[in-house]
């Protein structure tokens, strides 16, 4: 049995998602699997800053991560715990906070959280054509870095159509509201992609989860309606 507390939430598939999680011990986790159905039930066991406890084991997938791990019951019954009250979740990200990307991602990592000052929020495209929420971003070091978002939280306010003038309203409006708060990103990294090189050796980099204090996500919702 192992507790956890999720920090990042992404949609991999119509029905999977991906889920990177701090355990007790202040290791990062990817349990899995995550059905999308059970992130969206009102009731749902996977929360950011609920404590979860649940039987894992790790992963012994060829390709696995350091942090992959999956659930031993099927299927999977995570049991909440409690909650870090918002009075609480700023000390608790600051407690597990890395310097920097590059620490994030030491000693084969590839899911860290990082302060960041936020400095653009804009629409681009995959090489297929496909719409992504990008961000450019300068985590403590005062290095800059030019992501893409996949946190679903996020990218749905945006909607099936991120480049509809409704929308497109909303990027400069998102750099105004993290510009007023601190904001902590999840980073984390794909598997190897063939065909890809760079720093991060056929890894993408991806903003996984956003943490702000205080909340953006009401401010920027009541500014999208």
């Amino acid at each position: 049995m192992i507790t956890f507390l999720p920090l990042a939430i992404t949609q991999v598939s119509e029905h999977h998602a991906c889920l990177g999680a701090v355990s007790a011990s202040g290791t990062w986790l990817r349990p899995s699997p995550i059905l999308v159905s059970d992130v969206e039930r009102y009731d749902s066991p996977y929360r950011y800053f609920w404590w979860a406890a649940a039987n894992v084991s790790q992963s012994e997938s060829i390709n696995r991560q350091p942090e992959d791990c999956y659930f031993l019951d099927d299927p999977p019954c995570p049991r909440l715990i409690e909650c870090v009250s918002s009075s609480r979740r700023q000390a608790f990200l600051e407690a597990h906070l890395d310097a920097s990307v590059e620490e994030a991602f030491s000693g084969g990592r590839t899911l860290g959280l990082a302060k960041v000052l936020v400095e653009k929020v804009y629409r681009s495209e995959s090489s297929s054509g496909r719409p992504l929420v990008k961000c450019e971003f300068m985590d403590s070091t005062g290095t800059c870095h030019d992501w893409m978002i996949a946190e679903r939280k996020f990218k749905r306010m945006f909607g099936l159509n991120p480049s509809s003038p409704k929308r497109q309203k909303l990027y400069p409006r998102a750099v105004d509201v993290f510009r007023q708060m601190s904001v902590y990103f999840v980073l984390g990294l794909t598997k190897p992609k063939d065909g890809i090189s760079g720093r991060f050796g056929g890894s993408i980099p991806l903003v996984v989860g956003i943490h702000t204090e205080p909340d953006y996500y009401a401010i920027l919702g009541a500014l999208n309606d």
